[in-house]
């Protein structure tokens, strides 16, 4: 039977037992993927609003200088 250990996270094939006090670690690693996700969705809107915002000022990016 393989076991592999991570810091206090013991994971046994077939058993799936793990410690307690490493619960911690799983919560943190969902957290940090959860906020990076909602930072790429916050910049996506960023970006969409921005072009929104250049298309409805008729303004031609070459011609201002901003060329995506």
């Amino acid at each position: 039977m393989q076991h592999f250990v991570v810091e206090n996270f013991t994971v046994f094939d077939g058993t799936k037992q793990r410690f307690l006090e490493s619960d911690w670690v799983v919560v943190l690693i969902m957290a940090l993927s959860y906020l990076e996700w909602s930072f790429r969705f916050c910049a996506a809107l960023l970006c969409l609003a921005n072009t929104w915002a250049l298309k409805k000022a008729g303004a031609d990016g070459e011609a201002k200088g901003m060329a995506w």
